[in-house]
């Protein structure tokens, strides 16, 4: 005799609660931040610099970069924010990274935290070619 093991044979499970006190699963970051359908890391925000007061301090955030994790569809956008101490100019100069599309969509408690742990910003940084090396030589070797 053959058994018959198809789905429509078989009775429906039922589904399990989940345990008491269990954390739900984490939401994806593209899932918080509304890009399913892979926007541009960043939009245009109507705030060009915000004001964040840390430990008694007043720093200026802006913008310095912009960019994305991982690959395709399952990238993340991620800001680098700079921060300037009110007064200090670019030697006060601050720098995090930071998942967000705009200055204006991170909330202030986002941008404190940012400040918190945000790093010196390089001296004098110069962007450097990828391969420096290859202007110096000709197409041919010999």
């Amino acid at each position: 005799m053959v058994s018959d093991d198809s789905a429509a044979s078989r009775p429906a499970r039922t589904p399990v609660p989940a345990r008491a006190g269990a954390a739900p699963p984490p939401t994806p970051v593209r899932t918080s931040l509304g890009d399913e359908r892979g926007e541009a890391a960043h939009e245009e925000a109507p705030r060009a610099t915000v004001q964040v007061h840390v430990d008694g301090t007043s720093w200026t955030a802006r913008v310095g970069g912009v960019t994305r994790s991982g690959a395709g569809g399952a990238s993340a956008p991620i800001l680098l924010l700079r921060f300037e101490a009110e007064g200090g100019g670019e030697e006060t100069a601050r720098e995090a990274w930071v998942v967000g599309r705009s200055l204006a969509g991170l909330s202030e408690l986002q941008l404190e935290a940012a400040c918190r742990r945000s790093e010196p910003a390089p001296a004098n940084w110069v962007r450097k070619p990828l391969f420096p090396e290859a202007g110096s030589r000709s197409g041919k070797d010999g």
